[in-house]
């Protein structure tokens, strides 16, 4: 009886020693409030989920969660644990903090004064999971919020999604009210632009499903056609025309859909562009046309699907015909050193050079 009545006092004295000890680290790791809010956002960045979960039972985890980054980060000055966490793509850190006692619309409605939030790095890693996270948070004033610093100035979310080929985050995004119509400042790349220069057909029937302006221009007058023609992708050039792109927007060059199709020798767009309407007696400012740029190139499918539409015989600055110009260029190729490079344009040209010897407008 008596060595019960021990044990059950020194089992009693050990859990308020205990409880004492537990209280008493806790108040202690919370009275040093640097140290600890640092401590939480290194296991932010890290992705620290055991630290970061014994930080959020502290009594000060409300603070933690509103804990900045000072002026010693950079531009990343004012980063949050969440901010962090995305910039890193912890997924699971994030969800941590979002669903830490309904803290989640603060925590995800916040940005750096540069910017920076945590759905911006979510849309630009193409991280799935976080996008959708941080919008079942509602944070409606950073959807369209702009990056302000360096490079990133003027981007916003869709911006940085559409530009990495995010597809599918594209399309949660407008889809919770990102603006199709936001434009880069220096550039003028809009989102129409990038989905156009990587092909995206995906992509590029989102943007024309919430009314996306397929004839915007980048600063150097470059339209969403102007690029997928560039870049060869015909299907995309092909959408854009069914939405009505227009064929004969020029850059500050004055170059045409049409000029690009022809020096790059696709054939396939050429034909779809002047089916459209596409100006084929245009020239840019060195005063060069479509058969200019075909002629040159050596390109005698596209110089072939291009006669038939009876272009004119205009002259260049320098007052050469394109028979005069493609002259010129195999004049110029047959001095320099024999290749099979080299070779294989010549004949290319000859042939050119056949064809137009024998062209003359159409009555």
């Amino acid at each position: 009886m008596h060595l019960f009545f021990f044990l059950f006092i020194l089992g009693s004295l050990t859990a308020s020693v205990l409880s004492i000890t537990k209280g008493k680290g806790d108040k202690d790791e919370c009275a040093t409030k640097a140290t600890t809010e640092q401590a939480f956002l290194t296991a932010c960045f890290r992705g620290n989920n055991e630290r970061l979960q014994e930080l959020l039972a502290l009594s000060c985890a409300n603070s933690l969660l509103a804990a900045k980054e000072g002026v010693s980060a950079g531009f990343r000055f004012g980063y949050t644990g969440l901010i962090w966490a995305a910039e890193k793509n912890h997924t699971k850190t994030l969800r941590l903090l979002l669903e830490y006692r309904g803290a989640g619309s603060t925590l995800a409605s916040y940005s750096t004064n540069n910017g920076i939030s945590a759905l911006y790095h979510a849309a630009r890693l193409g991280n799935l999971d976080s996008v959708n996270l941080i919008l079942s948070k509602d944070p409606s004033n950073v959807i369209n919020m702009p990056v302000t610093y360096g490079e990133h100035n003027g981007t916003t979310p869709l911006l940085a999604a559409a530009r990495n080929g995010h597809t599918n985050i594209v399309k949660i995004l407008l889809n919770s009210g990102a603006d199709p119509h936001v434009r880069l400042p220096e550039t003028g790349y809009f989102p129409m632009y990038f989905a156009a220069k990587l092909g995206d057909q995906e992509m590029v029937k989102e943007l024309i499903r919430v009314d996306s302006p397929v004839n915007l221009q980048t600063s150097s007058g470059v339209s969403a056609l102007a690029v997928a023609t560039a870049w060869g992708h015909q299907q995309t050039v092909d959408a854009l025309l069914i939405d009505q792109a227009d064929p004969n927007l020029v850059d500050v060059f004055k170059t045409s859909p049409l000029h690009r199709a022809a020096y790059y020798g696709y054939t396939n767009i050429l034909k779809l562009l002047i089916g459209k309407g596409a100006d084929v007696n245009a020239q840019n400012l060195d005063g060069r046309t479509a058969m200019h740029f075909a002629a040159i190139g050596g390109h005698t499918a596209t110089l072939r699907a291009l006669l038939p539409s009876c272009p004119a015989l205009k002259t260049d600055k320098n007052s050469r015909t394109a028979l005069e110009a493609a002259q010129l260029e195999e004049l110029n190729l047959s001095k320099r050193k024999t290749t099979s490079e080299t070779s294989e344009k010549l004949r290319k040209l000859k042939e050119v050079l056949n064809i137009l010897k024998g062209y003359s407008p159409c009555n």
